[in-house]
């Protein structure tokens, strides 16, 4: 069985294994272990434990009968279906992404956007996506498997008109006992001046490139809780951008928490939904870049009663603890930005 990316895989001669990033020439396959660093190993000392499609999907393979010569049937299709071992307690809660990978994200403005549908929970995900604009017109509709993404299409700079204003439909379920999720029916509005801007594509965990992330449902929230497509009587207002550009060091980020810099419309949101939405932004920040060593971000929280900082500060002790945090640079932030830098 030839070995692909995106395999799972166990060591023949030592403990352990992993999912299969990339090959060193002929011989040497690339396995990415629990710990998330690589290590190199002989082809032939790998074994496939779960084998994967160009999607990503488990392919569920039935048992070889003892003793028996099984033919292959050539009629039937293959099925894909979850395997047990990737359901996760975090995919128990539903996160749904729309995804824009870009082919060249050095050249935004230039380059072409493979376009993907990305479902991080353990249920399936019956979706229709549509263009929203007077009336209603499908773009994409299918069942997306538990734990994978799926390409939609490939798009130039010039269709991103099309993708201002979308609608996304979807219910969750599984094939097995499940607790019950509502259905989902998010509008999403697309600032396409984001897709010219480099550093609007971030490093993700689904990815091996840069990708433009935007939020369908995040952990159970959807973002049509607190965001609605505007009425025919309002202007449209552009969605701000969530995370700022860098300033001139290259290796520093600097990263607006403040509710109105994240979202355009707070109404009905109590304290502690704003408060749940910066800190989902801060650890989104946090994830993707927590791998670049020595990068240096600056958290702007404001001043205020001191709750977002100190939720910054309980964050980093419990799950960064190999970052260092101090106060930013008075003279620009006075005392209403924290620094943290990656080790």
């Amino acid at each position: 069985m030839a070995i692909k990316i995106g395999d799972k895989v166990r060591f023949l001669n030592s403990i352990g294994g992993g999912t299969v990033k990339g090959f060193q020439g002929k011989n040497i396959v690339l396995v990415e272990e629990e710990d998330g660093f690589e290590t190199p190993a002989l082809i032939t000392d790998v074994v496939v434990v779960a084998e994967t499609n160009q999607y990503n999907f488990a392919v569920n393979r039935p048992a070889e009968p003892k003793n028996e010569t099984k033919k292959p049937d050539v009629n039937k299709e293959k099925e894909y279906t979850m395997d047990d071992d990737y359901e996760t307690p975090e995919g128990e809660q539903l996160s749904l992404f729309l995804a824009f990978v870009p082919v060249d994200y050095k050249h935004p403005g230039e380059s072409e956007f493979d376009i993907y549908l990305v479902n991080d929970s353990n249920y399936y995900m019956s979706f229709c996506i549509a263009m929203a604009g007077e009336r209603m017109k499908v773009r994409y509709n299918d069942t997306l498997e538990p734990q994978t993404k799926l390409w939609l299409e490939k798009i130039t700079a010039d269709d991103l008109n099309a993708f201002q204003s979308l609608r996304v439909q979807a219910f969750a379920y599984k094939k097995c006992e499940y607790d019950f999720k509502p259905a989902i029916d998010t509008p999403l509005r697309l600032n396409l001046q984001r897709f010219f801007k480099m550093h609007s594509f971030v490093e993700n965990d689904f990815f091996d490139e840069p990708a433009l992330l935007e939020s369908i449902v995040r952990q159970d929230f959807s973002i049509a809780d607190v965001l609605s497509l505007p009425t025919k009587e309002q202007k449209p207002k552009p969605q701000r951008e969530r995370i700022s550009k860098p300033n001139a060091h290259p290796d520093m980020l600097e990263i607006d928490l403040h509710i109105n810099a994240l979202i355009d419309n707070t109404n009905g949101l109590t304290p502690k939904d704003m408060l749940d939405y910066q800190m989902e932004k801060f650890n989104e920040v946090m994830h993707a870049n927590i791998k670049r060593k020595g990068t240096r971000i600056v958290f702007i929280h404001g001043k205020g009663e001191g709750a977002l900082r100190a939720e910054i500060l309980r964050q980093l002790k419990k799950n960064y603890q190999s970052c260092d945090v101090q106060d930013a640079n008075f003279q620009k932030y006075g005392f209403g930005a924290s620094m943290v830098t990656i080790h």
